[in-house]
């Protein structure tokens, strides 16, 4: 009896390292199927990105190809409707809101019957200026209009700003009167973009390459982005600290990277546009008169004042809101760096001066 438990102990001892040597083939099986599996699933995924990369770049392709199409379809209507327009080009026709859907202009090129949106490049004139609009303004008008053929052309007079301004923005009709000439200015093209989208430009702006390279250069991506800006100035934030002590200002210094105003782009609705109109609004119904005019001098007028309340800094608070302390910008807002918005201000400073009527004062 001792004899055989002995036997069957011996081959317990014997059997332990099969069974240990089955246990390690087991789990060497095991970990090649798992390594296999994570081999494969990644090999999925890699192709899964590759296909995935190859669908964007044929979408983008397709979209180039279609804006191409309709570039070329935009050139030919253009054309056939100045043809057909050109006995009515003294006339325009208007929609419900009495602003122009459909008309054709002398303003150095943009004849043609078009809808406004957001391939239409706008322009006002006329707020504070009497008569035609002088040859270097038409020129200006000719140049956006050649460089960006495929783009439709609007010039703004008053009488369509303040039908604009009546029939879409009725609470803040009262600030039409409260306003300056330059501010209303500074007001509607924000309203226009709000309204219609585009891109509003100063007369003033002239630009050397086409839009719609600077926008694919830029990254614009039509599905991300509502509005795009560039910076007019980007300095360093401790020269900017001494603005705060600026009355005007309140003790919160300028920002350093200020947003131009004199060009913008903007989808219909866009929210960082009413954010700036609000703002705009509010500046204007609060701010004291006596910051209109230098310190001491009632008969200098205050160009900052301007910049304040309806201008550059409006624009640059709505990019660059203030949330919990900190800087930020805001949310589907593609912001253009200084200089790479291919587009030279002349700044010819036709709102600049004493005794101005963009300042509601006789010469």
């Amino acid at each position: 009896m001792k004899k055989a438990n002995n036997n069957k102990a011996n081959n317990n001892i014997h059997a332990s390292p099969a069974l240990a040597v089955v246990a390690v083939v087991l789990v060497g099986v095991l970990v090649a199927g798992v390594g296999w599996y994570v081999e494969r699933s990644v090999q999925r995924l890699e192709e899964s990105n590759t296909e995935l990369h190859k669908r964007v770049a044929a979408l983008e392709t397709a979209l180039h190809a279609t804006r191409a199409d309709l570039n070329q379809v935009r050139q030919a209507t253009a054309s056939s409707s100045a043809t057909v327009s050109q006995g009515a080009a003294s006339s325009n026709s208007q929609d419900a809101t009495g602003v122009a859907s459909a008309d054709t202009q002398d303003d150095g090129g943009a004849a043609g019957s078009f809808s406004l949106g957001t391939t239409t490049i706008h322009f006002i004139f006329g707020l504070w200026d009497d008569g035609e609009m002088p040859q270097h303004f038409k020129d200006t008008v000719a140049a956006w209009k050649r460089v960006n053929p495929a783009w439709n052309v609007k010039v703004w007079d008053a009488k369509e700003v303040k039908e604009l301004w009546r029939s879409h923005f009725k609470d803040y009709r009262h600030i039409w009167k409260k306003a300056l000439p330059i501010q209303r200015a500074d007001i509607a093209r924000l309203m226009i973009l709000l309204v219609y989208g585009g891109l509003y430009a100063d007369l003033d702006c002239v630009p050397s390459k086409p839009v719609d390279d600077v926008f694919d250069q830029a990254g614009f991506r039509f599905v991300v982005h509502d509005a795009i800006v560039c910076l007019e100035d980007d300095k360093d934030p401790a020269k900017m600290v001494h603005t705060a002590r600026w009355p005007i200002r309140k003790g919160v210094p300028e920002y350093h990277r200020r947003v131009a105003n004199y060009v913008m782009w903007a989808k219909p609705g866009a929210q960082v546009i009413a954010d700036a109109l609000k703002l705009a609004v509010h500046r204007v119904e609060t701010t004291d008169k006596s910051f209109y005019h230098v310190s001491g001098r009632p008969d200098l007028n205050n160009p900052y004042a301007i910049i304040y309340t309806t201008g550059p800094d409006v624009l640059t608070e709505a990019v660059f809101p203030i949330k919990n302390g900190e800087r930020t910008t805001h949310e589907r807002t593609m912001v253009i760096g200084e200089g790479k918005c291919y587009m030279t201000n002349k700044a010819t400073g036709t709102w600049i001066g004493d005794k101005h009527p963009a300042w509601g004062q006789k010469t």
